[in-house]
């Protein structure tokens, strides 16, 4: 992975997939279409991504990023928005609009996160 130290995440700790695990996951990284993540995890990518480079951090950096929360909405991190969580455990849906997009942009946002929002009920 470019962006990334031999044998390294870079921004975690040593790991060792071979060169067939760094090619499938940069595969994964650069085939999705958004991030979902726990606040937890946001925040340490948050603190982390944005200085990376890369192919693999280009397209973190450059993806939305949606993050479950009560407690974090601002998030600093280009392109995140905050999703809540229903009653019954669920994503509600409405809250995720990252500041500074066009309207075909949230359009596709919205796609997005209803992709999210089916793919949490099934599991």
């Amino acid at each position: 992975m470019t962006c990334l130290r031999p044998a390294l995440a870079g921004w975690t700790f040593a790991i060792s997939r071979g060169a067939e695990g760094d090619k499938f996951k940069l595969d994964e990284a650069l085939d999705a279409e958004a991030l979902l993540l726990g606040r937890v995890t946001y925040e340490g990518f948050a603190a982390a991504w944005p200085s990376m480079e890369g192919e693999f951090a280009d397209k973190f950096n450059s993806m939305p990023k949606y993050f479950v929360s009560s407690t974090l909405q601002e998030p600093a991190w280009k392109d995140s928005a905050a999703v809540a969580l229903g009653r019954k455990g669920g994503l509600k849906g409405g809250r995720a609009r990252p500041a500074k997009m066009t309207p075909e942009e949230r359009s596709e946002q919205a796609k997005h996160a209803a992709r999210a929002r089916w793919a949490a009920r099934r599991s």
